[in-house]
């Protein structure tokens, strides 16, 4: 257990975190901006990427997918007919069609 404890010190004195900040918004930040510009409200018990699923008509279980096939190296396209977007203000939060999405320019 020493040896182990030994080399987690010496790498972190080799690698130390980086106290860095970028400059400008984060992710999150510019998500939630988006979300409000186009009165998009989060729900009392939703998340941030649920609130930003169904502002693209997509649902939880599309995201997690999208994301794991990315994660894996894997061309990863959403749902969606890509050759398809909305323009435009809508009458509600959600798509006429479900399966298009409309994103976001963040």
């Amino acid at each position: 257990m020493k040896a182990i404890t030994r080399r987690l010190q010496k790498l972190e004195r080799r690698f130390p975190s980086s106290s860095v900040r970028p400059a400008g918004p984060s992710a999150p930040e510019k998500i939630s901006a988006w979300l409000a510009q186009n009165g998009i409200v989060r729900g009392e018990s939703e998340s941030l990427m649920a609130t930003f699923a169904r502002a693209l008509g997509l649902t939880l279980s599309d995201v997690r997918a999208h994301l794991q096939r990315c994660a894996a190296g894997l061309r990863a396209y959403l749902p969606t007919d890509i050759g398809t977007y909305r323009s435009g203000p809508s009458q509600s939060n959600a798509p006429a069609n479900p399966r298009v999405a409309r994103f976001p320019s963040i």
